[in-house]
């Protein structure tokens, strides 16, 4: 017997360990490279950041020497903390003006470059900044700087800027009064998650909008109408057009014939069905006929079933960008490929011929029609990336735009800029003067704001919006209509879930109740209601001179 067959073999424990990692050690061997490659590409990815942040801090002559900031902005190396307090400075008048180092700091804190007090306490005469902490600061400016740049290259003043009247805004009849005097301030109804009546929720929510003052109104017409938390409980048989949804579905009537001056419809047509984006490998001319006479035979029946009412519609659609690309992704940018805007433009030219030939086609007085596009993703298309704005409207002969700002409404200056922004891009239209471009969505969640910053925020956009001269500013939305996978109401309110008024509804009301005074007493004074810009000087300062809604 051989001495060897008596030493004693590794436990089992040890003996499959050793198998597992034999057996395993090819797919480690095959997977490191993915991972290796992975960490080279986001090495890659912070080094973009990096010279993209001190490239526009050169431009913008915040720092005079990129390469020396490069050497040092890096793990394990220091910087002068001085020198960095010179940066922090600097950087921070970039974005406001500052004279002093506390000014600068809070300045930077602001724009979420800065999060603590380690720059307060290292970036002084004396002391060093780790390289990698200042490196992870110039990383945090690049974002904030490239929107300083876009402001700057569409040179918008502070302040009210002067425009003409906005003719597609005005009162469809002239014996409408005070009560159809465009507040400009609204909201908008779609698909809420919750109501406190037995109504249809189109009804519940356009009530509960006239008792909070609104004299417009913003939902949706589509085959969608009664899906899901949609308009309302249950579809009605024969409804086949959104001619047949208005006229024959008692909610929809019932609204249309609300008091309400203006209406901003998502007309989403029955005939494309749930394919809003059929047009994206071309628009045929069959699909194109259909499109045609559905918008056609609702726009003739607006002016025929409300002439003399003094009532405004203004036909548009869901997030234009939506349709076009998705989501900002640069992957996404492929999307907006030559035939898929060719089609997009083919269809929005149909629908807006539709519109001019029944205008044409249809007697009326005292009640208008306008179509409109809405437009999205616009802070990209500024950066020189395709979009609606750049890549479509152009080719289009729309009457007017609809911006769905979320991408700018945190930075006053950028929205205004993109408004102007918006507006170059827009062709001329005989027949249509002052403002085309309005604010269609914008809103705060509760789910990342409290309360008082939703109104603060809201506020703020509703001045930038008055100091542009927009003709309507829409909040999105009275009621939440999202709601997380935990069942959490994400807080697009007005209303919460409990029924409970936020400090922004307060807001809106007491504007709207001030706007309606302001327009009395300027038609009783005058004998005509105040002009446009008239209405914008008085709307911000009282505005400004309004306390904040209240908890």
């Amino acid at each position: 017997m051989s001495h060897a067959r008596l030493l004693p073999g590794p436990p089992a424990r040890l003996r499959l360990t050793a198998v597992v990692i034999v057996a395993v050690m090819p797919l480690l061997a095959a997977a490191m490279p993915r991972a290796v490659r992975a960490d080279e590409q986001l090495d890659e990815q912070l080094d973009e950041q990096l010279d993209g942040a001190l490239a526009a801090m050169t431009r913008m002559k915040i720092v005079e020497s990129p390469a020396e900031w490069r050497a040092q902005a890096v793990q394990g190396g220091f910087c002068d903390g001085g020198t960095v307090d010179d940066l922090l400075r600097r950087l921070a008048g970039a974005f406001e003006p500052v004279k002093s180092r506390d000014e600068a700091l809070a300045a930077l804190s602001r724009k979420k470059i800065i999060w603590n007090d380690y720059w307060k306490e290292q970036a002084v005469p004396g002391r060093r900044c780790e390289g990698e902490y200042v490196a992870n600061l110039l990383r945090a400016a690049a974002a904030p700087l490239a929107d300083q740049e876009l402001i700057a290259s569409q040179s918008v003043p502070d302040g009210i800027l002067a425009c003409d009247e906005p003719t597609a805004f005005a009162p469809a009849s002239t014996s409408s009064g005070a009560g159809a005097f465009n507040a400009v301030i609204g909201t908008q109804t779609f698909d809420p998650s919750y109501r406190f009546t037995g109504k249809p929720r189109l009804v519940e929510t356009a009530e509960a909008i006239r008792l909070m003052g609104g004299d417009t109104i913003k939902f949706q017409l589509s085959p969608n109408y009664a899906r899901g938390n949609g308009n309302v409980d249950a579809a009605r048989d024969g409804i086949r057009s959104l001619t047949g949804l208005v006229r024959d579905e008692p909610s929809h009537r019932a609204v249309l014939g609300m008091p309400f001056s203006r209406f901003v419809l998502w007309a989403h047509t029955f005939h494309l069905d749930d394919n809003h984006d059929r047009w994206r490998k071309g628009f045929s001319a069959e699909t194109a006929a259909g499109e045609y006479r559905e918008v056609y035979d609702l726009v003739r029946h607006l002016l025929r079933t409300y002439r003399g009412t003094g009532k405004t519609f203004y036909l548009g659609h869901w997030e234009g960008d939506g349709l076009l690309r998705e989501s900002i992704d640069a992957a996404n940018d492929v999307r907006a490929n030559e035939i898929a805007c060719r089609g997009m433009a083919d269809w929005l030219n149909t629908r807006q011929r539709a519109v001019d030939d029944a205008r044409r086609d249809t007697p009326h007085d005292g009640v208008a029609v306008w179509h409109y596009t809405e437009v999205n993703h616009v802070r990209i298309a500024m950066q020189g990336r395709p979009a609606l704005v750049t890549h479509v409207l152009p080719h289009t002969d729309v009457d007017l735009v609809s911006y769905s700002c979320y991408d700018t409404q945190h930075d006053p200056r950028l929205l205004k800029a993109a408004l102007s922004f918006i507006e170059k891009q827009l062709p001329p239209k005989s027949g249509i003067a002052g403002r085309r471009v309005f604010i269609g969505e914008y809103g705060f969640p509760a789910i990342r704001h409290t309360p008082q910053d939703q109104d603060r925020l809201s506020r703020q956009v509703m001045r930038v919006g008055l100091e542009w001269g927009t003709p309507l500013i829409l909040y999105w939305a009275l009621y939440n209509n999202e709601v997380e996978a935990d069942g959490r109401q994400r807080g697009y309110w007005l209303i919460d879930d409990k029924g409970v008024k936020q400090p922004a509804y307060e807001t809106h009301a007491s504007f709207l109740a001030w706007a309606r005074r302001h327009a009395a007493e300027t038609i009783s004074r005058s004998g005509h209601p105040p002009s446009a810009a008239e209405f914008r000087a008085a709307a911000i300062a009282s505005l400004d001179a309004t306390p904040a809604g209240r908890e």
